[in-house]
């Protein structure tokens, strides 16, 4: 078993493995989101149907993931799961993260973002990206103030109207994305990065 890593105070977080996680999930999943109304697309698919797509799933089991549980001493009181995007290998997808509701408005997840962050640019990571309902201010908010942007909208049958946030490691790239966004140049670097483009095309 990993040991627990220190996130600030009694809090600590663990990397752990996809089975114990799930446990974990399964236990807390109701009380973390107990006012999320949300579709079990899954519920649907008779089971000739979910024969057909397992191959889709098989073939991206090789793939970057991450999963974490959040500690209060020894109490285990939220998650994080996430991966490998399966199209642009340098891209990582925050798909999951629960606080138990006792334990929400602490900073705890504001802490746990930080060292997500750390993790997943250790491993090569370039680009961050996670969806969430447009009405989820306790993960929209700290995310944004981390220097997450919102790069998207989409309509889900399984959560409604989401938002995609995305984070860029490297400063030029999110200048870039600044820029694509209508901000002012702010450096010289990406001016001349600009003008390069520009001769080549």
């Amino acid at each position: 078993m990993n040991p627990k890593i220190p996130l600030f105070g009694d809090y600590s977080y663990q990397l752990t493995d996809r089975a114990t996680h799930k446990e974990i999930r399964k236990q807390y999943n109701a009380e973390v989101f107990s006012s999320s109304i949300i579709f079990a697309s899954h519920s649907v698919y008779t089971p000739e149907e979910i024969a057909k797509q397992s191959p889709l799933f098989d073939r991206i089991k090789d793939i970057y993931r991450l999963y974490l549980l959040v500690y209060h001493k020894d109490e285990v009181i939220g998650w994080h799961s996430g991966q490998q995007d399966s199209i642009i290998p340098n891209k990582f997808y925050m798909a999951n993260s629960g606080i138990r509701p006792q334990f929400q408005g602490q900073g705890i997840y504001k802490s746990l973002l930080q060292e997500i962050l750390k993790i997943v640019h250790n491993e090569g990571f370039e680009e961050i990206y996670s969806i969430h309902s447009v009405q989820n201010n306790a993960i929209l908010v700290p995310k944004l103030k981390a220097g997450f942007i919102i790069s998207g909208f989409d309509i889900s049958d399984r959560f409604g109207l989401t938002v995609k946030l995305s984070y860029w490691f490297h400063p030029l790239r999110r200048e870039v994305v600044d820029f694509r966004l209508g901000e002012r140049l702010q450096s010289e670097e990406l001016k001349s990065q600009l003008n390069i483009w520009k001769e080549k095309s």
